[in-house]
């Protein structure tokens, strides 16, 4: 419903009462990007409805990389945010918005070796422990790192 209220009432977004009213869903997009958040929208139910409709562990997490690196990619090429509005934060939402993707993407990976890594643990028990805290560590940091850099 926001989508077709944001979409009917396209060319009332700078006006104050609307900014008022609305901006929340679209207030740090580019002009151009107004419905970016319904991107974000679809992006969310797709790994709530893998997690909940895909059986498989080691095909949710394929499937969901997918759909992130797929996020990631049009993030990239699309870039919703005025990376050159450093007044209202452009810049600081697409590196914020980048880095939890990249973050979430480790995770993922880091998921799947584990999940792969779980059928072999009985040839190379010492190898696959070495890894699983080296992953382990990794994903700690990454997370760290991108709470201190908010």
């Amino acid at each position: 419903p926001s989508f077709l209220i944001l979409y009917r009432k396209r060319a009332y977004h700078k006006s104050n009462k609307y900014i008022f009213r609305w901006g929340l869903v679209y207030s740090g997009y580019r002009a151009d990007r107004w419905y970016w958040e319904l991107v974000v929208v679809v992006r969310k139910l797709m790994v709530i409805c893998v997690a909940n409709f895909m059986y498989e562990n080691t095909l949710q997490l394929h499937v969901v990389i997918l759909a992130l690196m797929f996020s990631f990619a049009t993030h990239t090429v699309f870039l919703p945010f005025d990376v050159g509005d450093l007044e209202n934060g452009g810049q600081l939402l697409h590196r914020l918005e980048r880095n939890s993707m990249l973050v979430i993407l480790l995770l993922m990976w880091s998921a799947n070796v584990f999940v792969i890594g779980k059928e072999q643990v009985h040839r190379d028990i010492k190898g696959y422990q070495n890894t699983s805290t080296f992953l382990v560590i990794m994903v700690f940091l990454s997370n760290l790192v991108f709470m201190v850099r908010l």
